[in-house]
């Protein structure tokens, strides 16, 4: 289509010199442009397609505008040609993206319309959880443990589900890291609870196997009972010498009871050290245990019972005491142990609560024992003999 414009000027005929003058003017005709559908989609791919009819306008630009459907300011591509085509990577799946063909001129830039496309789904890994033995486990807590290892998807949240093994309900907890843990505390004693570690993406919740623990169960306050009652020797009649052992418990005092093995009334002496020294009746059976009562105010159960008396087999005790010394007594470490009428065979060194602490094996009329490395204190000393067996005490200073 062509407008003219006629410009006459007035003339003579008989002045040829003057010309009449006229312009002509085009009318300005955009590009067609199309945009087609995207082919070729994939995870992270996807192809454009338009194309273009060129009208009275020079095509100084061509191709696509492109972004993420919920993105802000499009990505320009340039595409060669009357049909467009352009090959887009590096997409993110399961996502939505808008495109339109372009083409520009002189006169601005025409546009096809908008088309969208959404990638296709990515495989979905899923995170790594486990679950790990409980720790620290005491009467009312517990320490647990798991890992979690993420897969193609962002972890929204990660921890352990716990509960009573009784109950139905789990209760959450959260811990964060690769490695996780929580402390459960206010938990009740000799009790079974169950955990599972877990970690939840877009796609649900994966958990790791699920792990049992039991508490502590509650120790009640108790008094232990003395060990070991033994009757450690005669010194001269009608005396006998009764000690055991404290192995555990925080002791106030011991109370031992004792009576002739013919009766049944008890008579009992309290002692502050793990022994007794008794007067007995000469060559007559007794028999006797020992309670222990603790510092908590709680009273032990009896001993082992044991039977004793003052027995005078061999030798008079009395002599056989006489004729052993221990000198210098007291003593700052070596003492010697001289018998001037007996062989002595063996000397034991005992503490006050009757734990053995040497022995020495002798085989004559003199020995000696070395108190240097020992406590400040009092020891029993008992010396065997061939004729018999005599306890004589030393201080060590």
């Amino acid at each position: 289509d062509v407008r003219v414009q006629a410009v006459c000027n007035a003339v003579t005929t008989s002045d040829w010199s003057d010309t009449a003058h006229f312009t002509t003017m085009m009318n300005v005709v955009a590009p067609t442009v199309t945009t087609n559908d995207a082919t070729s989609v994939g995870q992270t791919t996807a192809t454009l397609n338009g194309g273009i009819t060129p009208r009275n306008e020079t095509i100084t630009a061509q191709g696509f505008e492109w972004k993420a459907t919920t993105g802000g300011s499009y990505t320009v591509v340039n595409a060669p040609g009357t049909t467009l085509t352009y090959d887009l990577t590096g997409l993110t799946t399961s996502t939505s993206y808008t495109f339109r063909a372009f083409a520009t001129t002189a006169s601005g830039t025409t546009y096809g319309a908008e088309k969208t496309f959404t990638t296709q789904q990515g495989s979905v890994v899923a995170p790594t959880v486990t679950t790990n033995d409980a720790t620290n486990i005491t009467t009312s807590s517990a320490t647990l443990n798991g890992a979690v290892t993420a897969g193609s998807e962002t972890i929204t949240a990660q921890g352990f589900e716990w509960k009573e093994t009784s109950s139905s309900t789990y209760t959450t907890v959260n811990a964060t890291g690769a490695t996780i843990s929580h402390d459960l505390t206010g938990l009740t004693p000799n009790t079974s609870y169950t955990f599972k570690a877990f970690a939840t993406t877009a796609s649900g919740t994966t958990y790791g196997v699920e792990k049992t623990f039991t508490t502590d169960e509650e120790q009640q306050e108790t008094c232990p009972a003395p060990t070991n009652v033994y009757q450690l020797t005669m010194t001269k009649t009608p005396t006998a010498i009764i000690y055991w052992v404290q192995e555990e418990g925080d002791v106030n005092e011991w109370k031992f009871f004792y009576k002739k093995v013919s009766e049944s009334v008890w008579d009992s002496v309290i002692t502050t050290t793990p022994g007794v020294e008794l007067i007995v009746e000469d060559s007559i059976l007794y028999e006797g245990y020992v309670v222990t009562h603790c510092t908590n105010g709680l009273w032990s159960d009896p001993s082992a019972t044991i039977t004793f008396q003052a027995d005078h087999s061999g030798i008079d005790n009395y002599t056989l005491d006489n004729s052993v010394s221990l000198y210098p007594n007291p003593t700052n470490g070596m003492v010697q142990i001289q018998n001037t009428e007996f062989l002595i065979q063996k000397v034991e060194v005992y503490d006050t609560y009757g734990k053995l602490l040497n022995v020495v094996n002798v085989n004559d009329n003199t020995a000696a024992i070395d108190l240097t490395s020992y406590t400040a204190g009092t020891y029993f000393v008992r010396v065997m003999t061939d004729r018999g067996v005599v306890t004589k005490r030393v201080v060590k200073q």
